[in-house]
This record gives C-alpha cells, sequence and structure tokens, in this order.
C-alpha cells in the first residue's frame, strides 16, 4: 500500500477516509479508498489505473505518478482529483467522488492538467487551482477553474 496523502481526509459523518495507489507484479494498479465506519476499515475500488503502470513502474505519486488532490463536498461526499490517461497528454481532469450508490467519476477538460488544490464550497460550485499546458510548445501555466455543480 501507497498512500496518496498522510492525513485522513475527515469526512462530517465522524468518518473518515484515506486513498491508496496500489500496484501489484501482474501489471494491475488501482486506486482504494480505505473509509473508517463503524469502528472498522472498509475498503473501496475507486478507479483501476492499470494503464498507468507501464509508465512509472508501480512507483511515483499518487493515481499514476500524477499529483492529487482531494474535498469533501458540502453533502459530506470525498473527492479525489487526479489527471486522466494517458500519463503525461491528458486531456481531462477526473473527480472520483463518492455518493449513497458508490464511486463515480465526472470529468472536466483541461490539457495537460495537474491539480494543485480543490475546494467544492456551499453551492457545489468546484474550485480549481492547477498548473495546464502553456500557450507556446514546452511551457505551463497557473489556471483557476470554477465548474458550477450542474457543469460537469
Amino acid at each position: 500500500m501507497v498512500p496518496l496523502h498522510h492525513q485522513p481526509l475527515a469526512l462530517p459523518s465522524g468518518e473518515v477516509i484515506v486513498f491508496e495507489d496500489g500496484f501489484n507484479s501482474n501489471h494491475q494498479r488501482w486506486l482504494r479508498a480505505h473509509r473508517r465506519s463503524g469502528g472498522s476499515w472498509v475498503v473501496e475500488d475507486v478507479a483501476d489505473l492499470s494503464w498507468t503502470y507501464t509508465f512509472c513502474n508501480g512507483f511515483g505519486g499518487g493515481a499514476g505518478g500524477r499529483p492529487t488532490v482531494r474535498a469533501v463536498d458540502p453533502l459530506g461526499q470525498p473527492h479525489i482529483l487526479f489527471a486522466s490517461q494517458p500519463e503525461y497528454s491528458s486531456t481531462m481532469i477526473e473527480d472520483h467522488y463518492r455518493d449513497a450508490t458508490g464511486w463515480r467519476v465526472r470529468t472536466f477538460p483541461l490539457s495537460r492538467g495537474r491539480p494543485l488544490d480543490m475546494v467544492i464550497d456551499a453551492t457545489g460550485t468546484t474550485h480549481i487551482l492547477a498548473e495546464a499546458a502553456g500557450l507556446t510548445t514546452g511551457t505551463t501555466r497557473l489556471v483557476s477553474i470554477r465548474i458550477d455543480a450542474t457543469a460537469w
């Protein structure tokens, strides 16, 4: 187990959640959530990251070597955000979140996005600070994105 963040994410329900970036020798990689609920740990699959294994050989930051950020929305649902595949030339960012039915994903276009921070305000609007592809080749820029709750 490789923890993505050393501090658990506290949920309003009193539960805590820790994300794991896992891999094995069969070239399988996953993102899992370990949720402390009712005195025991519940392990949940969040995403299959097997597409990242060949690029980073099981090492690196969370979600296949890409930076991740976490947040809790006004409904108390945990979120984890990272760049989608392909590894270093992604065109989307993925927000994996847990609702009453389990883990879901929503995406937003952002070329070679690298999330740095995410906040979900009381209206459900998501505010993201990210590094993205620059206007000229080989450059990057800092972007602030505001996504209305219905715009995902």
